[in-house]
């Protein structure tokens, strides 16, 4: 019990800390509001959302890192696409200075909608996140499947595994990853209805773009863990006969 409760409040933490770390920029003019979304503690942004004419879209900067390309021969990166503390980064030619441009300035809201495009496959905020949900639930599914017959195969053959206590030790993980995705799934429908209609305030500046963005981080989290899950079975696959 006091294992849940200490769990459930950092959870509480953790999201206030998301909320307090996302700033709206209005764009009226453009009919478009930017929010750029930081973990607490970081001194970048890590994703920024978009709502505006071209729909809602939650980009992240793995995503636009994806977008860089080098020559083959030097340390150059070609196409370089950043989130920084000054504002947005486009710079297409390494040779050239580029500076960041101001998340409050009209053309930074160009500069992202011409990025979304460049996303190939990008999909808007909402279909993007129950696509990802449904994926990472077959994946666990999966790990899970592995590791339940990988424990069955060592709790009937006594030191059949290289290292037991290395297989016991992933039950832990891979069960927080997995009610992780199982959390994302039951939120879904409720939390993005509830996110939609919520008016902003100063503590979540946009609502529905910290929802997306905060189960986006989440939804990271289970995945870097399913991906530890299943390097350590398959590490410990071969039975030490």
């Amino acid at each position: 019990m006091r294992r849940f409760i200490f769990l459930f409040l950092a959870a509480v933490l953790s999201a206030s800390a998301a909320r307090a770390g996302s700033v709206a920029y209005e764009h009226p003019a453009l009919k478009t509001r930017l929010t750029v979304h930081t973990a607490d503690g970081a001194s970048l942004p890590d994703a920024v959302s978009y709502e505006g004419p071209k729909g809602f879209y939650l980009i992240t900067d793995g995503e636009l890192r994806s977008l860089e390309h080098g020559d083959g021969w030097s340390e150059f990166r070609y196409d370089v696409r950043a989130l920084k503390a000054q504002g947005f980064l486009r710079q297409e030619d390494p040779y050239r200075d580029a500076k960041p441009v101001s998340f409050a300035d009209d053309a930074c809201v160009a500069a992202i909608e011409k990025t979304i495009g460049e996303l190939r496959g990008k999909q808007e905020a909402p279909d993007e996140f129950a696509a990802r949900v449904a994926a990472l639930r077959g994946r666990a599914a999966s790990v899970q499947g592995t590791w339940r017959s990988y424990e069955a195969e060592a709790a009937s053959a006594p030191g059949a595994f290289i290292d037991k206590s290395a297989l016991d030790a992933t039950e832990g993980p891979l069960a927080e990853a997995v009610a992780a995705v199982e959390s994302a799934r039951r939120v879904r429908v409720a939390g993005e209805y509830r996110a939609s209609v919520a008016a902003p305030t100063g503590a979540d500046p946009s609502p529905k773009a910290d929802f997306y963005w905060r189960q986006g981080r989440a939804l990271d989290a289970a995945e870097a863990a399913l991906s530890r899950v299943s390097a350590k079975l398959e590490s410990e696959r071969i039975p030490n006969y």
